[in-house]
């Protein structure tokens, strides 16, 4: 109930979106007048400073312009990665060879977070639900 507005964007909005809106109002009533879709590229959408990022299944590529519209909006970020193969060939070869290429693009996203001043700290959701389960969340660190 804290949280001011909601966006959503995508290029094209899902036909399962308005089904989970509705359901989730059930829930949250209030839910209906905070979120909103916005049509757009994550890469030139305009949102508000410190706008917080969230990047469910941000397939290939869209890890990175979500983490690029984070940095951009000094706001904090928490992404699910997928489709490593389809993104580039970020991080040491040796981490790709020895770790995998998920975890080494993994690696090399949290250091480019840390560098741009981000605390970063991973967890993940039960396997079962996906195997692409490892969540990034980066928060920026507080000024000493």
């Amino acid at each position: 109930r804290k949280v001011e507005r909601v966006w959503c964007v995508d290029r094209r909005r899902p036909g399962t979106f308005d089904p989970i809106m509705e359901a989730a109002a059930v829930l949250g009533p209030w839910v209906r007048d905070k979120v909103r879709y916005v049509e757009a590229d994550v890469r030139e959408v305009q949102l508000p400073p410190q706008t917080t990022v969230l990047g469910v299944h941000a397939c290939g590529r869209r890890t990175d312009w979500c983490i690029d519209a984070a940095r951009r909006l000094g706001g904090s970020i928490a992404v699910m990665p997928c489709c490593y193969t389809s993104a580039g060939k970020e991080g040491p070869q040796v981490l790709r060879d020895q770790l995998g290429l998920d975890t080494a693009m993994d690696i090399d996203r949290t250091y480019r977070l840390e560098k741009a001043g981000y605390h970063v700290r991973w967890t993940a959701i039960p396997r079962p639900i996906t195997p692409m389960n490892r969540i990034i969340i980066g928060r920026m660190r507080k000024e000493q």
